[in-house]
């Protein structure tokens, strides 16, 4: 469950992602399951992946064998590709934004999160540059 304190510092991109990301149904992407609101915060609650982020998963590993990179880079492949088969586009792909559900007796299975910068292609071309800086490691 994501929780986003309301206020001034709510902006469209909280609505882009519920607008955007509640349409994606698909085994590589985290399932949005619904959004409301309290008091005090805009809540989105959305599919559980138990086994934390790729970026941990790569951390821990030090490094991936190439087997083990071809089998994530296809799944995120799909992912993508669904999405903007969807006609909508993330913007802000990174390790972080990658969640991975365990699987019994398998490797884990990327589920692409984080839709809060995407843009839907019925809303012209994108205007502005958005996600994360990159930075050293």
């Amino acid at each position: 469950m994501q929780f986003m304190q309301r206020g001034d510092k709510i902006t469209k991109y909280i609505e882009y992602e519920i607008l955007n990301h509640r349409v994606l149904r698909h085994p590589l992407v985290i399932q949005f399951k619904e959004a409301f609101l309290t008091k005090d915060h805009i809540c989105i609650v959305m599919e559980y992946a138990n086994g934390g982020t790729m970026f941990s998963y790569v951390s821990e590993a030090g490094r991936l064998r190439e087997a083990d990179a071809q089998w994530f880079f296809q799944q995120l492949i799909l992912g993508i590709d669904y999405c903007h088969r969807k006609g909508i586009v993330n913007r802000d792909i990174k390790l972080e934004n990658l969640l991975l559900m365990k699987v019994p007796n398998q490797r884990p299975c990327i589920k692409l999160c984080d839709f809060g910068y995407s843009k839907h292609d019925s809303g012209g071309a994108p205007e502005t540059k958005v996600g994360t800086l990159a930075c050293e490691y």
